[in-house]
């Protein structure tokens, strides 16, 4: 099973203003609305399904640990560049509560032989992929328009395992354990 941990996005009417944006009209531009807002703490890969239980227990264990927290949405860019995008998205600020979140689960994952990613942590939220070429003045337009703009913000309470299948029409995710931060 593909697999990721993440902090799901609560109020995604937060990002209505950006999602009206004339770029998301373009044919070349698949919202990423359908498979639900989230950002990403731990793309794990394929998992095996007996895994989950551990992998399960370590969120319940790093939940407990923490109280519920805010943080804001703010700025758009691209992966891997604003020129040649494959993904758009919303950027989150350093937020101290969320860094130790994804260095804790970090280390459980290592104790669990779970392999992560050793680059620097960016929280952020995917708003679309890019099939093809879109117009570059848009892209331009765009990200001059979003770049550091306030997007909005919401309260963490919770920490999601989701399977994430991938389809024609772009992926479709299933939350397969949540643990509720110690509010």
């Amino acid at each position: 099973m593909r697999e990721f941990i993440c902090v799901e996005v609560t109020e995604p009417s937060s990002f209505d203003a950006l999602f009206s944006d004339r770029l998301f009209s373009d044919r070349c531009i698949r919202d990423a609305r359908t498979a639900g807002l989230h950002f990403t703490l731990h793309f794990l890969g394929e998992v095996e399904e007996t895994e989950n239980p551990e992998i399960s227990g370590l969120i319940d264990s790093v939940a407990s640990r923490h109280r519920k927290f805010t943080i804001t949405f703010r700025g758009a860019g691209a992966f891997p560049s604003e020129r040649m995008p494959a993904v758009i998205w919303a950027g989150v600020p350093v937020c101290t509560e969320l860094e130790k979140i994804h260095s804790e689960l970090a280390q459980g994952l290592n104790l669990l032989e779970i392999p992560v990613e050793h680059r620097k942590y960016m929280p952020h939220v995917t708003l679309a992929r890019v099939r093809c070429g879109p117009d570059a003045a848009s892209m331009d337009e765009f990200f001059g328009r979003w770049a550091n703009r306030h997007i909005g913000g919401q309260e963490v309470r919770s920490i999601s395992l989701k399977q994430s299948v991938l389809s024609r029409s772009g992926a479709v995710h299933r939350t397969i354990h949540a643990s509720q931060l110690n509010l």
